[in-house]
């Protein structure tokens, strides 16, 4: 019998676990930081939330320069990723020690992401609704609820790091749980795969079974008859 390989693709599941278990880790680490007003952890937060703010603007500006034609849109995309840009190396900053966040009582952190968050709506509405940009249910929806959040920051005068430990806490417990999820199914599939494999196994050879593609190769040549000559006589054939 063919012997099966090993692939990776079955063993999507462990990767899966592996990627849950840290997920729960840094979720739990969050948690402790957060309640023991730890400064390690609003570091990391700070750190983390940069990182996605230069993410949004670096990857997304090639990308826009190539695909807008109108050229008054495309400068304020451009101002948008260099607001992104902007937002980003601040919260580095302030998370490796750089800048300190002396204004606002600290709350400066808030009112950068206020910023960001309420003119990526605006973005949107202006480019859909005044420069014929399509749109959908969903992006129309998400930058709603980008302009609500953003006047609400705003309103508020910013926040803390604490609000977005916690926020980031409930998005890595939820990623950690769907991770967990996924892998114990593709475990449940895989095992049925191996399980039904064994089976057929131990089946062809209980019974003896050949290979239907093979079938033809294990005919013996003395089974294979010569064509049966005609024994009439010669005249009646010719008649």
């Amino acid at each position: 019998m063919k012997k099966e390989r090993v692939k990776i693709k079955d063993y999507v599941w462990l990767f899966e676990w592996v990627v849950g278990a840290i997920a729960f880790g840094i979720a739990v680490a969050f948690m402790i930081g957060i309640i023991n007003e730890s400064e390690t952890v609003k570091q990391i937060i700070l750190i983390i939330v940069g990182i996605l703010f230069l993410f949004a603007g670096l990857f997304r500006l090639v990308p826009l320069m190539r695909t807008t034609k109108d050229k008054f849109l495309m400068v304020i995309y451009v101002i948008e990723v260099l607001i992104f840009i902007g937002c980003g190396a601040l919260l580095l900053g302030f998370g490796t020690g750089e800048v300190k966040d002396t204004l606002m009582d600290g709350y400066f952190f808030g009112i950068l992401i206020g910023i960001a968050i309420y003119f990526r709506g605006l973005v949107h509405f202006f480019s859909t609704s005044l420069r014929k940009e399509k749109d959908n249910w969903k992006t129309f929806l998400a930058h709603i609820i980008f302009l609500t959040v953003g006047s609400i920051i705003l309103s508020h005068k910013g926040f803390d790091t604490k609000l977005v430990g916690w926020l980031l806490f409930a998005i890595l417990l939820l990623c950690g749980i769907v991770v967990t999820i996924d892998g114990i199914n593709r475990f449940k599939k895989y095992r049925h795969k191996y399980a039904a494999i064994r089976d057929s196994s131990n089946i062809t050879e209980e019974t003896g079974k050949i290979d239907p593609v093979n079938k033809q190769k294990d005919v013996p040549n003395d089974s294979i008859l010569p064509e049966k000559e005609d024994e009439r006589p010669q005249a009646e054939i010719v008649n």
